[in-house]
C-alpha cells in the first residue's frame, strides 16, 4: 500500500503501482486496525477477509457503468469508516477497474459531507452494530439524498441467529471455536 502522508500538500497522490492503492492521508487510521484487516485479505480462511471480499463484490456490482466515485461516511465519528474504507480500498486494488474512495466525514457533526453530493456519484454509511443510535441513523439518511445510498454498512457487528451460523459456518466446515476465534480451519 501506498500512501502519502503530508497532509499540509494539496498534490494529489503519485499513482501506485498495479496492485497497489495510492491515497493521500487527511487524517489518520490506527495502524493497529488497518494491518490485521489488510492482512486478512491474503487469508482464504478470515471470516473479516471474507466479508471484505463480499463488500467488494457488492462495490463492484454498484459500480458498474458510470458510478466511479465513492464517499464512505457515518452518521456520527467512531463508527469505523475510516479503517473499513482502507480495508475495502486494499480489497478493490486486486481489481482491474478503477474506483476512488474517499473517507469523508461523519454527516451528522460537518456538513462537508452533505454539500459533497454533486461530487460523488454515492455513499456508502457505515455504522456500527449495538452502538450508532437508530435515530442517528435515520437523520444521517435523511440528509443524504437518496438516489446517492448506495448502501449501508454495519461494522462490529458479531451476532448471528443461530440457525444462520449452523448453515453458513459448520456447514462449510466452520466449527463454532473456530468461530470465535475468526479462522475457519484449514
Amino acid at each position: 500500500m501506498t500512501t502519502t502522508s503530508d497532509t499540509r500538500s494539496a498534490e494529489p497522490p503519485a499513482p501506485a503501482a498495479p496492485g497497489q492503492v495510492s491515497f493521500l492521508e487527511i487524517g489518520s487510521v490506527a495502524p493497529t486496525k488497518v494491518s490485521p484487516l489488510i492482512e486478512s485479505l491474503k487469508d482464504a480462511h478470515s471470516v473479516a477477509g471474507e466479508e471484505l471480499r463480499l463488500l467488494r463484490a457488492k462495490v463492484r456490482k454498484a459500480t458498474e457503468g458510470d458510478r466511479r466515485c465513492i464517499g464512505i461516511t457515518s452518521a456520527l465519528p467512531g463508527e469505523g469508516k475510516s479503517t473499513l474504507s482502507a480495508g475495502l480500498a486494499a480489497a478493490l486494488a486486486r481489481d482491474a477497474g478503477r474506483r476512488v474512495l474517499l473517507d469523508v466525514a461523519p454527516i451528522l457533526p460537518v456538513a462537508d459531507t452533505i454539500l459533497m453530493q454533486d461530487l460523488v456519484d454515492g455513499f456508502l454509511l457505515v455504522v456500527r452494530s449495538r452502538q450508532t443510535p437508530r435515530d442517528a441513523i435515520l437523520e444521517a439518511l435523511g440528509r443524504l439524498r437518496e438516489d446517492k445510498i448506495m448502501g449501508l454498512v454495519l461494522n462490529d457487528h458479531s451476532e448471528y441467529a443461530r440457525s444462520y451460523t449452523s448453515y453458513a459456518y459448520e456447514r462449510y466446515g466452520m466449527t463454532s471455536e473456530a468461530r470465535r476465534g475468526g479462522r475457519r480451519p484449514r
